[in-house]
């Protein structure tokens, strides 16, 4: 006897449309850097001062900070205007640490964008992390080893004179052994992005109609097995993309969704593989989910929080 069909899956239709990468705009101290310079190299980073600026050992505290192989310079006779630079454990739409953006009260606007060098940077004025009292500037670059930092912080009384020093010491930044990405998604991972969900979509269409004309429960298993290869194939994809401590999270999110969908759809296989209508139930209602927490990741990616 020919056993009966377990009805057909409805989904939501996997989002496509990633928005573009994001290019930086010129500016950030584009200024050549005055005769009488040194250089100070630490990690992956090499920063060029006025040689009237001397090296400290102390770094200025700043909250949510903790910064790897930092440097900090700055004149010997101001010691509290100074330049600090070093790699930062942070990741998210602003490159600037968790703890120290819940110190600011609000999200900083990432409209300023500029160059330090070859690298594009987001450019930060005039923050008050709340018990701060210097003036502070932060200029964030996404590499990948993480974000490469320098905050300029003054004196209130000298801000207007040493800042801008600052920035043009800052526009020396040299990267070496850290490869920086473009700020926003970038080329590549936007690319990559589209290929792996255009590739999934077809899959999954073509697996839904076969689904759709399927006469028994073994060939809905294939077609809903195949809809299953097809998802853990973009997550593998986009698990092994390089990507920008900007995006990482989001990718991240990504990633699972679509695992979460492979197994929900493994699960609609199984039910059909065993002709056990309640496992193929329960897998539909998995699918419906997953499905939607795929769309909701990608989405995360158009609207950064």
């Amino acid at each position: 006897m020919t056993p009966a069909v377990i009805g057909g899956i409805v989904a939501a239709a996997v989002v496509l449309a990633i928005v573009g990468f994001l290019v930086g705009k010129g500016g950030g101290g584009g200024d050549e850097q005055p005769e009488g310079t040194s250089s100070a190299q630490s990690g992956a980073i090499t920063i060029t001062y006025p040689s009237s600026w001397q090296r400290s050992d102390k770094v200025p505290p700043i909250p949510g900070f903790e910064f790897t192989n930092p440097i900090a310079v700055g004149p010997q006779s101001q010691p509290g205007n100074r330049l600090v630079t070093g790699l930062v454990d942070a990741s998210g739409p602003s490159l600037l640490p968790t703890g120290f953006v819940k110190s600011l009260g609000a999200d900083p606007d990432r409209s300023d964008t500029v160059r330090l060098g070859d690298v594009q940077a987001y450019r930060y004025r005039n923050l008050d992390p709340g018990g701060f009292n210097p003036a502070l500037t932060l200029y964030a670059v996404p590499t990948d080893k993480g974000v490469a930092t320098i905050a300029c912080t003054a004196d209130q009384a000298q801000a207007a004179t040493f800042l801008p020093e600052c920035e043009r010491a800052a526009s020396t930044l040299e990267l070496d052994g850290a490869k920086p990405f473009d700020l926003g998604l970038g080329r590549d991972y936007v690319t990559r992005v589209n290929g792996t969900m255009t590739r999934l979509q077809r899959a999954r269409g073509g697996g839904l109609r076969a689904l759709k004309s399927a006469k028994t429960p073994d060939q809905q298993a294939r077609a809903a097995g195949a809809i299953s290869r097809a998802y853990g194939a973009a997550a593998r994809s986009l698990g092994r993309a390089r990507v920008s401590p900007q995006v990482a999270s989001s990718n991240d999110a990504i990633v699972s969704a679509l695992s979460d969908a492979a197994d929900a759809w493994k699960k609609v296989a199984d039910g059909a593989a065993d002709a056990d209508r309640g496992a193929y139930k329960d897998g539909e209602r998995d699918v419906k989910k997953a499905e939607a927490q795929v769309a909701k990741a990608l989405d995360g990616l158009n609207n950064p929080s």
